[in-house]
């Protein structure tokens, strides 16, 4: 038993003499000698030097995106805060959501190539004076290709209504003559002669109905110029106007009900 414990020493002075020759073989390793810089020796460093990006919550509105302000947002002075954090954070919120929204639509306006036209007179001139002709020497070629003219002198003076893709118009005479168009093509829809006043036209969702303001009542006919339905609780309307979002056909009469 003597014998084989001496032996069993022997072996663990050997393993650990061994061990601490490979370790001095390594720290003798030119390798090794290299000094390590801060960044490495500390690596959460660089993690930490990091800048955060800002967020478009925190960039506030500048001065290009001031026409885009709806209502006059409520202003902090000094420290003043609201009396909970829930209403703090409430408010904090609505800030920021309206600041975005603010923002997108200032980034969006590159993507608008369009700008609409408008005509200004100088001195005394009025614009209502100004004709097509006078128009079309003034305006693009595409523009100008969509010049037309109407001469109705019998049944007027006449109300216009174009459909949402502009491409059929409706016209009503007050004198009862109505007709539909495709003005682009020139084909005539319907033409109809009422025989009554006619004070408003308009188109409804598409170019399928349209509603006619007539001497008693409105009326809602289809594109072949038949009679669809009779709107009895429209009492002398004088004006109409259809929602195409909601599908409601409101006018406005004689006796000062909408």
């Amino acid at each position: 038993m003597t014998g084989l414990g001496k032996l069993a020493d022997r072996e663990t002075d050997a393993a650990l003499g061994g061990a601490f020759a490979k370790g001095s073989t390594a720290h003798t390793h030119p390798a090794d000698d290299i000094a390590l810089s801060d960044d490495e020796k500390h690596p959460r460093a660089l993690s930490d030097s990091k800048t955060k990006k800002p967020k478009d919550n925190d960039i506030k509105p500048d001065a290009r995106s001031e026409k885009y302000q709806r209502g006059t947002p409520a202003k902090q002075k000094g420290k003043e805060k609201a009396r909970s954090k829930t209403a703090q954070a409430k408010l904090t919120h609505a800030r920021n959501q309206r600041d975005a929204a603010v923002l997108e639509a200032a980034r969006s306006e590159a993507l608008l190539t369009e700008e609409s036209g408008f005509m200004e007179a100088e001195h005394m001139e009025r614009t209502y004076k100004v004709t097509q002709k006078d128009l079309a020497s003034h305006v693009d070629i595409s523009s100008a290709a969509k010049i037309f003219d109407l001469s109705l002198p019998d049944f007027g003076p006449y109300s216009l209504s174009y459909t949402p893709n502009g491409r059929h118009m409706l016209i009503g005479g007050r004198k009862g003559h109505i007709a539909c168009m495709n003005w682009r093509s020139g084909k005539l829809g319907c033409e109809l002669h009422l025989r009554e006043t006619v004070r408003d036209v308009c188109w409804l969702h598409n170019d399928q109905l349209f509603a006619v303001a007539q001497k008693k009542h409105a009326f809602i006919y289809d594109h072949t110029g038949a009679e669809v339905h009779c709107l009895q609780k429209h009492i002398e309307p004088t004006a109409l106007g259809f929602l195409p979002y909601h599908f409601l056909l409101a006018s406005t009469g004689m006796t000062g009900r909408l």
